[in-house]
């Protein structure tokens, strides 16, 4: 079951890196924990999907397919991606919760240069929101290597792929 968030981890990673253009590998630079079980993500994906047509950003709730994928394991599974002109488009934040967990919201950094100040004006925006709305959110320390810490469901037996 753990090798499943391994592999939609990178799945996710691996998705968003082609349809990017040059190659670039991808960092948060925030996170935080909701204090809501994974299983009632609506109201946040509410949140998210209203935001993200305000910020002219397109949102994916894939949590029923991951679920079904995952036979249960991964409850909440959503990202916000930036278009970046043509066919090209960058992941912004994304959500990912196991059953009965809480739900992590990730910011990634902006795709470039030239999109930084509108990405970091949208994650405070977002951010706001959500501590507004939940406002026992709790900060997830981000890794020097951009990554974030394993959920504790993780432990010395989780395979990687």
């Amino acid at each position: 079951m753990r090798t499943v968030r391994a592999f939609l981890i990178v799945a996710l990673f691996g998705a968003s890196i082609t349809g990017c253009g040059p190659w670039k590998r991808l960092h948060f630079v925030e996170a935080v924990e909701i204090p809501l079980q994974a299983e009632n993500r609506t109201e946040l994906a509410e949140l998210l999907n209203s935001s993200a047509k305000h910020e002219q950003l397109f949102f994916q709730d894939a949590s029923d397919h991951t679920n079904e994928i995952t036979k249960g394991v991964e409850a909440a599974f959503m990202v916000v991606y930036r278009p970046l002109g043509g066919d090209h488009e960058w992941p912004e934040i994304q959500v990912m919760a196991g059953k009965g967990e809480r739900i992590w919201v990730m910011f990634l950094e902006a795709a470039d240069d030239e999109h930084k100040a509108v990405t970091d004006q949208t994650r405070t925006r977002i951010l706001a929101e959500l501590k507004s709305r939940w406002p026992d959110l709790r900060a997830i320390p981000i890794l020097p290597s951009g990554g974030v810490p394993p959920t504790p469901r993780c432990d010395a037996n989780t395979r990687w792929l």
